[in-house]
């Protein structure tokens, strides 16, 4: 009898975090505002009294990150982020990266979240899947499904939604814009959080609408084996590079980056 009622304890409990998470998982983050010029040095961005970002993630050790004045898209500065080629049969890595990391975010299904960022990817060699921005929530079991932005084959933007086992969506071919190079690029992604086929998605590109996709799930759900222990939200954003292609060395300068529930 004892193993029956707490049995139904913790199927109770269950439910209850299901069904209002944001009571059962704390306060994280829903805003972020950064564009840099408070920074005098490249260290303050992970200083406690001013939590925009939890880490830099860069892979290998050879990438580079830094703080530079003089060259931004408002203002002074700006973070500039070089990598290495990934996926070369030479190296001794699959993927590159090198990319600013927020993990204590707290957005929840039913909530419509919109990420803008300022781009400008130097050079004009091919960058095929170049992620530049991932949307994602962390699972014990899960390869940290969500949705990530990226180039294409056609250096075109497309939303990629692997890891969460949904098709990836991609520009038809008759309207595709590639992404511009040598020249500051905003990128706007406004989605509507929901783990069932009730979410939508917007993504313009210099304010030119790309994608605007509704009754898509946009939200990680368990599915057998591939993931499990999601909880109805995105806990974290990465803004950067991530290099599957060895077609050559990426460097790419950020700024003016926002999140912010709506």
């Amino acid at each position: 009898m004892k193993n029956s009622t707490y049995g139904w304890l913790v199927m109770v409990c269950l439910c209850l975090m299901a069904c209002q998470p944001e009571k059962w998982l704390g306060d994280g983050q829903d805003e972020i505002k950064e564009d840099f010029e408070r920074l005098s040095s490249l260290d303050e961005l992970l200083e406690e009294t001013s939590p925009q970002w939890s880490f830099f993630q860069q892979k290998p050790e050879q990438n580079s990150l830094r703080l530079i004045d003089s060259f931004a898209h408002t203002g002074q500065k700006c973070l500039e982020l070089k990598a290495l080629a990934g996926g070369s049969p030479a190296a001794n890595f699959d993927v590159s990266k090198n990319d600013l990391a927020n993990n204590d975010l707290a957005l929840f299904a039913g909530e419509t979240v919109e990420i803008v960022a300022w781009y400008y990817l130097v050079g004009e060699e091919p960058a095929d899947f170049l992620f530049l921005l991932d949307l994602e929530e962390s699972v014990p079991v899960g390869a940290g499904p969500g949705i990530r932005l990226a180039l294409d084959e056609h250096q075109a933007l497309w939303i990629e939604r692997n890891k969460m086992l949904e098709p990836s969506l991609r520009q038809p071919e008759v309207i595709r814009i590639p992404f511009p190079r040598n020249e500051w690029v905003e990128v706007r992604f406004r989605v509507f959080l929901s783990q069932k086929k009730k979410g939508s998605m917007k993504l313009w590109q210099n304010e030119v609408l790309l994608f605007d996709v509704e009754g898509v799930q946009t939200l990680p759900k368990d599915e057998w084996v591939y993931i499990q222990g999601t909880k109805g939200m995105m806990q974290s954003l990465q803004v950067g590079i991530t290099a599957n292609t060895d077609m050559g060395a990426v460097v790419l300068y950020i700024d003016d980056i926002s999140l912010k529930v709506e």
